[in-house]
Parts: C-alpha cells; sequence; structure tokens
C-alpha cells in the first residue's frame, strides 16, 4: 500500500474513463496523485460540486484535497474512518470504526459527535445536505439530521445486514442492499421528518420561555 489517491476522469458519454485531453482512443490517465497519507486509505469522497477529495485512513486521519492534488486540510479523529461524505454546504459527515458520527466544518472544526450502540455498514447524504440515511450490520435504515447531529427515524429492522444505502433524486424513496443479495425499498418523507423536529424544536424553546423564573 502506497497510501495515494488517483483520481481519474470518468466520460459519462463513452462510458469509459478519459485521458488527459478527454479525445477518443487516447490512453487513459489519472488526473491527480494526492498524497500525505501514512496509513492504508479505508475511505474515500469525492465532491465534484465543490472540487474536493475527502480520505481517510486506518489511523484516525482525514485530508482534504482538491482535485488539482492540493491539500486543503487535515483532521486527526481516533480509530478507523470507516466512512465519508460531504454535504452541499461543506458539512463533512465521518464514520469512526464504524460506530462514531462525527460532523466537522469545511474549516475542519468539530461541529457534533454522537456514538451509537450498533456498527454502521453504510451512509450517504441526501442531495439537500441536510439529511443522512445509515445502514447496519443490524439490517437497520436510519435517517439523520445532518445540523444539530440528531437520529430522527429508524424504519423496521430487516432480516439481513444492510451493505449499501442510496436516496432517490426526488427523496421519495430510499434503496438498501443486503448481504443477502437482495434489494429493498422505502418510502421516504423528508420534508414531514423536517417539520417534526422544527416543530418540536419551537415547543420546546417556547416552554422554556414561559418556565417561570425562580424566587428569590
Amino acid at each position: 500500500m502506497d497510501c495515494t489517491v488517483v483520481l481519474w476522469h470518468w466520460n459519462g458519454t463513452t462510458g469509459l474513463i478519459a485521458g488527459e485531453y478527454n479525445q477518443p482512443g487516447e490512453v487513459p490517465s489519472p488526473r491527480s496523485i494526492l498524497t500525505g497519507h501514512e496509513a492504508s486509505i479505508s475511505s474515500l469522497c469525492v465532491s465534484a460540486e465543490h472540487g474536493l477529495v475527502i480520505s481517510g485512513c486506518e489511523d484516525g486521519v482525514i485530508l482534504i484535497h482538491t482535485t488539482s492534488s492540493d491539500l486543503l486540510r487535515r483532521i486527526r479523529g481516533q480509530g478507523v474512518v470507516s466512512h465519508v461524505s460531504m454535504s452541499r454546504e461543506c458539512v463533512l459527515l465521518s464514520i469512526f470504526d464504524n460506530k462514531r458520527v462525527v460532523t466537522y466544518s469545511s474549516t475542519a472544526r468539530k461541529l457534533n459527535e454522537v456514538l451509537v450502540d450498533e456498527k454502521i455498514e453504510c451512509c450517504v447524504v441526501t442531495r439537500d445536505g441536510e439529511f443522512a440515511v445509515t445502514g447496519s450490520v443490524n439490517g437497520r435504515i436510519s435517517i439523520w439530521r445532518m445540523f444539530p447531529l440528531i437520529k430522527l427515524y429508524t424504519y423496521q429492522p430487516l432480516n439481513s445486514a444492510v451493505r449499501s444505502v442510496a436516496v432517490v433524486a426526488s427523496h421519495r424513496f430510499i434503496l438498501g442492499g443486503l448481504d443477502s443479495g437482495a434489494i429493498v425499498v422505502f418510502n421516504s418523507d423528508f420534508n414531514r421528518w423536517h417539520y417534526e423536529y422544527k416543530n418540536r424544536y419551537h415547543q420546546n424553546t417556547t416552554n422554556i420561555q414561559k418556565s417561570p423564573t425562580p424566587s428569590k
């Protein structure tokens, strides 16, 4: 293991890896080679929208590079980085040792941290960047709010571990790939979860404001 990340350009029209000049028949060549890790790379995320590549390794270090190979940030966490994702607002979601979920800002400042009681196998952030979906080895698919980091809903457990999750562009369905080879589809209503969380937060704030002040 040389602990590097090799970035290639994929041509969606031809369905092939493109060369340096993106010409037909050209020999494919990497666009960038990203360095800086000192341990085996365990997770990787490419944000084409922001021109960033996020990579995590087994010693807990997360590096943020540009697609032109410039190193922007180095985040040192604890444990193996099992997953990294970035939202449209540049909030970085990372999972350490498959159990500790941590969010960071684009300046590497820790925002939230949650320890879960089951092993998370996969994760995806929705296109609007407000929610994340995780799948666990216990067969549970859960919905998380990105900021603040909080679990909103968990579907009924399945009979096999969830190895991959995806959210369709309309946010109406969640797909889960199981260890048994099956693919499950759940209806989702992110607008409802957003409304319920917002309403709950508003009620809690109102109750705090109405609470009587203690007499002296």
